[in-house]
């Protein structure tokens, strides 16, 4: 009788070479980022005293929930739903409400309570009778061709931004840089805005500036958040700053931040900062304010 066996050794190098090949097939196929949430709706339940946020991509881990810089625990979360208890210092009214994950963060306006009853509607109106048609004027005769104006100066369309996509930077004592800006080439008087997302736990503090790079010492513009006894164990908050600052290039700009603390449990989410020349005329100088760093916030209070 014949015999089948012999082929079977070619059927195993054919399947030990498919495995082989794997890890070359994903290495040309990476993960696609992850998408930034986005909150369609909120809807509270005052009989469980809870939150629900529905949208998208709102967090393959737990995110961060904000209602009115009050921090929310989170009770469940889904990619496309999170349910977070009603701190107790939120009321019937109106609130901004935050969520951050690792890939993004996202707001909404959140109103606590009901809306009044709609007014009726009013009487229409009795349509006023059409007028007449005027008669077509006879055409003009062509005006003289006016001087040519001057030419105005070149407008301005210098700008500088740097944001911090790797998520959270934890916070020491000393100065952490956030974000800093490619170098600026051009000097001149530049619109300074920053902004980011500081936790830090209860009864700490985070303090933020904008400096440049040359003088990272002197603050063009700064922020300082302390937590209070009704955020619980932590704080949280979106801090926003803007400033002028003259600046003579080559430098750069960047945003540092520091823990009052200290122990390294404080962190800052995100980070923006862009500079926009307003004026590149160079003889400006700096006006005193930017030639000086507000002190740190004064120690919170447990």
């Amino acid at each position: 009788m014949k015999s089948f066996a012999r082929p079977l050794p070619m059927l195993v190098l054919s399947l030990c070479l498919g495995a082989a090949a794997s890890p070359a097939l994903a290495q040309r196929n990476p993960a696609p980022p992850a998408a930034k949430p986005v909150i369609f709706s909120a809807a509270a339940n005052f009989q469980t005293n809870q939150l629900t946020i529905t949208g998208t991509s709102l967090g393959s881990t737990t995110p961060k929930v904000a209602i009115g810089g009050v921090s929310a625990s989170v009770v469940s979360y889904s990619s496309t739903s999170v349910v977070v208890n009603l701190p107790s210092s939120v009321t019937l009214g109106t609130y901004l409400l935050m969520l951050g994950t690792n890939a993004g963060s996202t707001s909404l306006d959140l109103t606590l309570g009901t809306a009044g009853p709609q007014g009726p509607q009013g009487l229409t109106g009795a349509q006023g009778p059409a007028g007449p048609e005027g008669a077509t004027g006879p055409q003009g005769p062509t005006g003289a061709q006016g001087a040519t104006g001057a030419q105005g100066p070149a407008g301005v369309s210098v700008g500088y931004s740097a944001n911090n996509s790797a998520g959270y930077v934890f916070l020491t004592s000393t100065p952490t840089p956030v974000t800093q800006t490619t170098v600026i080439e051009t000097s001149g008087t530049y619109f300074i805005n920053a902004s980011g997302w500081a936790f830090a736990p209860l009864s700490d503090s985070v303090y933020c500036w904008a400096a440049l790079t040359s003088n990272p010492s002197v603050a063009v513009t700064n922020f300082g958040v302390t937590g209070s006894p009704q955020d619980n164990f932590y704080f949280n908050s979106s801090l926003t700053m803007t400033g002028a600052v003259t600046i003579n290039a080559p430098d750069s700009l960047q945003l540092l931040c520091e823990d009052y603390l200290g122990n390294s449990q404080a962190s800052m989410y995100g980070g923006e900062v862009t500079a926009t020349l307003i004026n590149n005329n160079n003889n400006n100088t700096p006006s005193p304010r930017n030639q000086l760093r507000l002190p740190k916030p004064a120690s919170p209070s447990n």
